[in-house]
């Protein structure tokens, strides 16, 4: 027997050949009832063709492989008759008997096609049960009414209910529910009267001081699961709050960077106040454009604590979020450098740069150098040196850290040979 192992079909199709081959007694060469062109849960739901599938795999015309299901059974070697057209149960309606229906009533929801071809049986929403007993949050949700999405639940589950309150009149609120789950809104409380429902999203019109029950349901007939969904209430008709510029939904908000009209000051922010503050004056070599000098073989002592942040692209090392300075030096000669940092009282770090203040390249970093300066968290490095090449070095710290430093600036020479690139001289 052939056997086909495309994804799920292989289960479909190699049951399908050994139900007509085993189960009926014939040869898959006796099935002749299959339309031409149609696809096996496209012909008559009562042919024995449809009952042989379905009998075989019960899922096979439920699922989007079964676009395959005629090609798989030619290739099986059954015969294709004359195509055939599919008359569901009720042709008016286009569907059968036990489908979903509209029956043209916006009041109404879970209508079905009835034994008389009639879309019936629909339930006034008002009418509808659906009312589960456990409350989640615990607390209420105040609404903060205004037009941002507000979070109810990242995990609420279709068991349960969640109470809404600070609910002003003639506001327009908008349920969601994540899996498109069904919303059933009750007024007043967790029994009370249903005045919205249907599946995700779900719109109220407020009544001052009434507060809201939201029950979370997998559907109109208020099953039931224990699998999180995300719930959300949002007030569609109130405004966006003002920003501390004024500005509706802006994005100056309490936290973030202002300008406090001084040009001598940075790192201002706006406060819960909406005032802008916090705004300190650098010491010159808190950027880079303003770097200290050092020379090779030169010492100097500073220190990081209070000042500015730099957000630099990683350079040996990443930034920290504590402050940094700067120093820079012009190299005498091709060699090597040496930073070292192991006279600190605070976990640091170290970058090096070469190019400008606008254009920084990395040319090296560390962390912790515990080879060269022990414990402690100092930081320690070699890099190579060009002569003529201006270099830029960012003494800062580890995370948060800052603190007093001493960095020492050697420098050596490469040696210079008589043949270059033999690294040797002539005998």
């Amino acid at each position: 027997m052939k056997m086909y192992f495309t994804k799920a079909l292989g289960v479909c199709f190699t049951f399908f050949a050994f139900y007509l081959l085993s189960a009926t007694g014939a040869s898959a060469q006796e099935c002749s009832a299959v339309p031409e062109g149609e696809l096996f849960c496209q012909v008559d739901v009562n042919s024995p063709e449809y009952a042989a599938v379905i009998a075989a795999d019960p899922f096979c015309c439920d699922n989007s492989w079964d676009g395959i299901c005629q090609g798989d059974y030619d290739d099986l070697g059954g015969p294709s008759s004359p195509a055939a057209e599919c008359v569901p149960d009720c042709p008016d309606l286009d569907a059968n008997i036990g489908d979903a229906c509209d029956d043209g009533d916006p009041l109404t929801t879970g209508s079905t096609v009835d034994a008389e071809c009639d879309c019936t049986g629909g339930v006034l929403i008002g009418d509808l049960e659906c009312e589960n007993s456990t409350q989640f949050p615990g607390a209420a949700v105040v609404l903060n009414n205004d037009a941002v999405v507000q979070t109810i639940s990242s995990c609420n589950f279709a068991t349960e209910y969640s109470v809404i309150t600070n609910v002003e009149a003639g506001a327009d609120y908008e349920f969601t529910v994540s899996a498109n789950n069904y919303i059933t809104v009750r007024s007043g409380a967790v029994n009370g009267p249903v005045i919205a429902a249907g599946a995700s999203a779900v719109s109220v019109t407020g009544v001052s001081g009434v507060d809201l029950f939201v029950h979370w349901t997998v559907d109109a007939a208020c099953n039931t699961a224990t699998s999180c969904v995300f719930t959300t209430v949002q007030c569609t008709t109130c405004s966006s709050p003002l920003d501390c510029e004024g500005v509706e939904g802006g994005s100056a908000l309490p936290g973030t960077a202002c300008d406090d009209g001084n040009p001598a000051t940075v790192g201002s922010e706006w406060n819960e106040e909406c005032e802008c503050t916090g705004g300190v004056v650098p010491a010159d070599n808190e950027v880079c454009a303003g770097a200290l000098p050092v020379e090779c073989g030169g010492s100097v002592s500073g220190s990081t604590v209070g000042t500015l942040n730099d957000d630099l692209p990683s350079c040996g090392t990443t930034n920290g979020t504590g402050g940094g300075v700067w120093y820079t030096y012009t190299a005498p000669y091709d060699g090597t450098a040496t930073y070292d940092l192991c006279d600190t009282d605070y976990d640091s770090k170290i970058r090096v740069f070469s190019g400008s203040c606008e254009a920084l390249e990395c040319v090296g970093g560390n962390d912790d150098s515990f080879g060269n300066c022990g414990s402690g968290g100092a930081s320690f490095l070699e890099a190579d040196i060009e002569a003529g090449v201006t270099y830029y070095i960012l003494v800062h710290g580890f995370s948060a850290n800052e603190g007093n430093f001493t960095l020492n600036l050697s420098c050596e020479e490469a040696p210079v040979f008589d043949c270059p690139e033999e690294e040797a001289n002539i005998g």
